[in-house]
């Protein structure tokens, strides 16, 4: 059962190649491919207990985020997602630091890159 997550990666990644690039990825797409981060990483760590029953919720939170949004730059929001998933198993754990700082780690790699990816674009086209 594990590997039907790296297969729905490769499946989005497929999806992604396959779609028109976007014009402008934009903030909502990044929300997007953030909260498909984190319903899906949030099935992978809860594994076989709820993780299962939210695998389809998962395979289409990423479906519509490669709909909305089919770009890389805006796909870097999973990794937010899965620092924010992180950070709610880190609150759970009386903020335990070995849930904390990759959560924090994650968000601020993924809101960092896509801040970084915006701006190389937006000079790109100036």
């Amino acid at each position: 059962m594990i590997g039907i997550y790296p297969l729905l990666l490769i499946w989005a990644a497929v999806l992604i190649r396959r779609r028109k690039r976007a014009r402008d990825p934009s903030w909502a797409g990044f929300s997007v491919w953030t909260m498909a981060g984190a319903i899906f990483s949030f099935s992978l760590l809860t594994g076989l207990s709820i993780g299962l029953l939210l695998l389809p919720l998962a395979a289409i939170a990423l479906y519509l985020a490669v709909r909305s949004a089919p770009d890389f730059r805006a796909s870097l929001g999973f990794l937010g997602g899965i620092g924010v998933t992180l950070m709610l198993f880190a609150s759970v754990h009386h903020f335990s630091t070995g849930w904390l700082i990759p959560g924090v780690v994650f968000a601020a790699v993924a809101l960092a890159s896509f801040t970084a990816a915006e701006e190389v674009a937006r000079r790109h086209q100036s």
